[in-house]
């Protein structure tokens, strides 16, 4: 017999009550911090899984998206006669996360400045795209998680 109290989720249904949970604190209660954490601990679950499975998660796909952006930037930079270092794939990884990161770990010990509310919404839509790629296109089955999603790429 359990012990009351006790449940058992799969790594999917904890992934989407993080995403659930993280929209409701973003939209009802104003908490872009908590939304970001709980967005973040979803978006690292279902990205493990997808790397398990040699997919590409979200967060490999931003890198790859701004090591390009960066390629571009210094080539058009030569074009026009300046000179644009490029930061290292480790340094752009570490910017990918770094307001994450640095919600969830001491750090440097100082305060953290960003635009909480867009912070938010990306980690959101990086766990939902992990989410739908890991399950074959198909979103969270909460129609608020969808409705969100639907809004976020218009």
């Amino acid at each position: 017999m359990k012990p009351a109290g006790l449940r058992k989720l799969s790594k999917r249904q904890i992934a989407e009550k993080q995403i659930y949970r993280a929209i409701l604190v973003l939209e009802e209660q104003d908490d872009p911090v908590s939304a970001l954490t709980l967005a973040g601990a979803s978006e690292e679950i279902l990205g493990n899984m997808l790397r398990d499975k040699g997919l590409k998660c979200a967060f490999e796909a931003k890198v790859e998206f701004d090591k390009e952006l960066w390629a571009f930037a210094k080539k058009r930079a030569g074009e026009t006669g300046y000179s644009l270092d490029v930061p290292e794939e480790k340094e752009i990884k570490n910017n990918s996360n770094r307001i994450r990161n640095s919600l969830k770990h001491k750090m440097d010990g100082r305060p953290v400045e960003t635009d909480y509310n867009y912070q938010a919404e990306e980690m959101i839509a990086r766990a939902i795209r992990n989410y739908r790629v890991l399950y074959s296109g198909k979103a969270p089955s909460q129609k608020r998680v969808a409705r969100w999603f639907e809004d976020y790429v218009q």
